[in-house]
């Protein structure tokens, strides 16, 4: 909700936009994640408190092999920046401080505690869809 108002995109609400500047992109953050949702932009699986708020927001995008959406995610390495802006916004600067693959049914990232801090997931497939490419991030300063 921005000025009391809902922001959407392709009928879904926003609750942010997430932008990375080694792999060049920026996309809405779209909610409820569907099958539908992933094709048209990245989507929030799970948020402890919302985005940017303390504890850990989980961000899923497809790996289209294509430089869309999260297909560039394995260029990421420790110490990159990856950028959210909330609905107030507000933009906060994470930094990735793990990045590897994982089983398919390895969903210990979405619900973990962060101590208190801010912190996001990001996930996508490897290229033929058999393991996850998992980032974990902490907010190091906002603006």
């Amino acid at each position: 909700i921005k000025g009391g108002k809902r922001v959407k995109f392709a009928g879904y609400d926003v609750v942010g936009t997430i932008r990375i500047p080694k792999t060049k992109i920026k996309y809405p953050i779209l909610t409820p994640l569907t099958n539908n949702s992933l094709a048209k932009g990245v989507a929030m699986l799970e948020s402890t408190s919302g985005v940017n708020e303390p504890g850990n927001t989980t961000i899923l995008g497809h790996n289209y092999r294509n430089n869309m959406f999260f297909s560039k995610n394995d260029k990421l390495k420790i110490g990159d920046k990856i950028y959210i802006k909330d609905l107030t916004g507000r933009e906060v600067e994470y930094e990735i401080y793990e990045g590897k693959m994982r089983q398919t049914t390895d969903g210990s990232y979405i619900r973990r505690d962060t101590n208190g801090e801010t912190e996001i997931s990001l996930s996508t497939c490897n290229d033929d869809s058999s393991l996850r490419y998992v980032l974990l991030a902490r907010k190091v300063s906002e603006k």
